[in-house]
């Protein structure tokens, strides 16, 4: 993987460890908003918000030399966006908003045990921001959940 960034690799591995820990959830995972609308749950990774007239950053980042004599690397600090969607057809808010916590603690539980090899030189992840959006339309209930995903490392 790139040694420019962090940020490639840990997409590819924040979908990956997705898709296993929420496998069970019946859970559309992907990297970038699928295009999709209809009703259903829903993770996009690298999207701030699928529906926004303008596209939010996927992930943004800065660098900085490790060591006076650039000898032993740089420090990446930086943060991706994540959007988290539970939309059904009953009308229930509540069960939405439910639905969208129950999709984010597997995946943040992941995130705080994902100081480890899926992404070398990945020193710290975790989740930093939830923001929550509630929209009810006739019978749809929709909940949104924009997720700022923070991490630190070393390339």
């Amino acid at each position: 993987m790139s040694r420019d960034s962090l940020v490639p690799g840990l997409l590819l591995a924040m979908v990956a460890a997705a898709e296993t820990e929420l496998a069970a959830l019946d859970v559309t995972v992907s990297l970038g908003f699928d295009g999709t609308a209809d009703g259903g749950d829903y993770l996009w990774i690298g999207v701030e918000d699928p529906f926004s007239a303008s596209l939010g950053p996927a992930a943004s980042a800065s660098q900085e030399w490790a060591g006076s004599q650039r000898q032993t690397g740089r420090n990446e600090s930086g943060d991706v966006w994540c959007c988290i969607e539970s939309w059904n057809g009953e009308g229930r808010m509540a069960d939405a908003l439910a639905r969208c916590h129950a999709i984010l603690a597997p995946f943040a539980s992941w995130l705080r045990a994902a100081d480890n090899a899926d992404v070398p030189g990945l020193l710290h992840v975790g989740v930093v921001n939830i923001a929550t959006d509630l929209a009810l339309s006739g019978t749809d209930a929709v909940a949104r959940l924009v997720v700022r995903v923070h991490f630190e490392g070393r390339i």
